[in-house]
């Protein structure tokens, strides 16, 4: 009667199995969190995981003993997930991951001046909206504001608009005053008296307001002057 064999794992290559079990389970957990804090920093280490996971699943199949179909199939499985996986991470844009708007940034690392709009623009990673750097410092009327940010070109690009009262409001920061921004800001020449939205109040002939002295928020008459802060990206809405 034939003997029958098994081939051992290696030494190392058994112990090394908790090894990348681990590197798997850190990667996914940090591909599903959606923490905009560092996601520059959690899209690299959810890379190396994953894809450390990746190369020690490799050097698993060329040093295995003989599977069997059903267990060879549930490996090639598990790799063709991790593959999808990695790719999705590397493709996925980080700032997209901000656009939920699902975690407040309280250090300087929310703001990033963006070289591609020539230091024009700056990209809020909290809510994924990019804003002027330096707002313009002339007052205009609630129309006039609609007018100036949808002709307007910065960083040598168009599609600026109003922002709504919420994006504007977003930019508060209640613990600060003159200005009521978060501390570290790159912004300039904010207007401190009051910046218009692109959000109507309850009495058509008036819109909101964010005062960036002290943080404040209400609503005047359309007609009165306010200065103007452009936004790009997100939804907006149509001004009436």
């Amino acid at each position: 009667m034939a003997e029958h064999t098994h081939r051992a794992w290696p030494a190392d290559i058994g112990g090394g199995m908790m090894v990348i079990r681990a590197a798997l389970a850190a990667g996914v957990v940090l591909g599903l969190l959606a923490t905009p804090l560092a996601a520059k920093a959690q899209q690299a280490a959810t890379l190396f995981f994953v894809g450390s996971g990746l190369v020690g699943l490799a050097l698993l199949r060329r040093h295995r003993a003989p599977a069997q179909p059903q267990k060879e199939e549930t490996m090639n499985k598990l790799y063709a997930t991790l593959v999808v996986l990695v790719a999705v991470i590397m493709f996925n844009p980080v700032s997209a991951r901000a656009d939920t708007w699902g975690a407040p940034i309280n250090d300087p690392t929310r703001f990033t001046v963006l070289a591609s709009f020539n230091g024009q623009g700056v990209l809020d990673q909290e809510t994924g909206l990019i804003w002027e750097q330096s707002p313009d410092t002339g007052s205009r009327s609630w129309i006039g504001a609609q007018i100036f940010c949808n002709q307007k070109i910065v960083g040598q690009r168009a599609g600026w608009r109003l922002p709504t009262i919420q994006e504007l409001a977003s930019l508060v920061d209640p613990t600060q005053a003159n200005p009521a921004l978060p501390v570290g800001h790159p912004f300039s020449n904010v207007g401190l008296s009051g910046s218009w939205s692109a959000t109507t109040f309850v009495v058509t002939t008036s819109a909101w307001v964010v005062e960036f002295f002290g943080g404040a928020v209400f609503a005047d008459p359309k007609d009165e002057p306010f200065f103007v802060w452009c936004v790009r990206g997100g939804q907006g809405v149509n001004p009436q």
